[in-house]
């Protein structure tokens, strides 16, 4: 019996995963249909950018002398939680600027100047395809196992930040988090897949 509920567990898991998988990928399809006639689609097929087959880990990825903060549960659940730090010693675009040279396969799905402050958001969902094409819901362990702690996404943003969508807003708002987080600082917010298996 308790290895039926578990496997139960899994299948549901595996279901969660293919449904997010999905759910971006349409997301991807529509930003690129809703492209006014006339504009041009510029790719960057002219620089060639590495990809690591292995994915890259959310400790490898922390800014230099950044101060953790806290960790809440990310939009999608805690299989892909979001980790607070605060950069004190950085300004926002020094920080963006970092995360933009060091990992420039990741999607850029903001980077603009909100309140006169920049915000940049980067998403990358490599690891969760990785889970979508397994075919064995039995084997999902092992992937989990090797994927614990891939970073997704990265989140830069200023303490004031009060519109617009900002994993930070989430903090403050849904999880209270507001007197957790110094004024007037260079937040940085990591995504990574969680193992929950």
């Amino acid at each position: 019996m308790r290895e039926e509920s578990r496997n139960k567990i899994l299948l549901c898991i595996f279901l969660f995963v293919i449904i997010l998988i999905t759910a971006v990928s349409c997301g991807g399809e529509a930003s690129q249909e809703n492209t006014e006639p006339g504009e041009q689609v510029i790719e960057e097929s002219a620089q060639t950018i590495d990809i690591p087959e292995v994915p890259v880990m959310f400790e490898d990825m922390l800014y230099p002398d950044a101060e953790f903060l806290f960790e809440i549960p990310g939009i999608g659940g805690p299989m892909i939680p979001y980790r607070f730090y605060v950069a004190s010693g950085a300004s926002i675009d020094q920080a963006a600027d970092f995360y933009l040279k060091q990992l420039p396969w990741f999607d850029v799905e903001n980077d603009e100047v909100e309140n006169g402050f920049r915000h940049l958001t980067l998403a990358y969902t490599k690891p969760l395809d990785q889970l979508g094409e397994v075919e064995d819901p039995n084997e999902l362990p092992q992937k989990g196992i090797e994927l614990d702690g891939a970073l997704m996404g990265v989140e830069v943003v200023h303490s004031s930040v009060e519109t617009g969508f900002s994993r930070l807003i989430l903090a403050k708002d849904a999880y209270d988090r507001g007197g957790d987080i110094p004024s007037d600082s260079t937040i940085i917010i990591l995504d990574y897949f969680k193992n929950p298996y």
